[in-house]
């Protein structure tokens, strides 16, 4: 783990890491590896048009929660085996372009606060993964002991 202050540690959720890009309207929704999977989260796309922005890309995970909180990655793997296009989330923690603005050389800190405004802290299909700006030892730590490396709440966090 990074040592110091200066460093965000972010939640690891057991989904499928997504960008989406929002064009006056047009969703589109696509892998690292640049497959498209607009289809297969319709409950997302239609959540993600309604953001009150007009152009912009995101970055984050689509995944499915179970009765605790927590993303499970067999739950996904179902919904999507069943040909489901609901109840899914987005869970987001990067802002990377926003209405004409490249925000890749904004600082994080500043593009996650940007992204929390814009998911006006809601809890439905679009969420604003939150970060922790604590020391990363201590982060390991707490981690470790608390999650034996999985988390078991929605406000715990776990260490892959």
């Amino acid at each position: 783990m990074p040592a110091g202050d200066l460093w965000l540690h972010e939640l690891k959720f057991d989904g499928y890491r997504m960008l989406c890009r929002i064009d006056r309207g047009k969703v589109t929704v696509w892998s690292r590896n640049e497959k498209e999977w607009t289809g297969k989260f319709a409950n997302v796309e239609e959540s993600v048009r309604a953001l009150p922005l007009t152009t912009a890309i995101l970055d984050g995970e689509i995944v499915v929660v179970d009765a605790h909180g927590q993303s499970s990655f067999q739950k996904l793997q179902r919904a999507m085996g069943k040909s489901v296009n609901s109840g899914f989330v987005y869970e987001l923690f990067d802002l990377i372009y926003l209405d004409g603005y490249d925000l890749t050389k904004v600082p994080l800190r500043e593009r996650k606060r940007l992204l929390e405004e814009l998911c006006a802290g809601g809890r439905g299909t679009i969420r604003y993964s939150e970060h922790f700006e604590e020391n990363g030892d201590a982060f390991f730590k707490h981690a470790s002991s608390r999650a034996m490396y999985r988390p078991n709440s929605e406000t715990e966090y776990g260490v892959y």
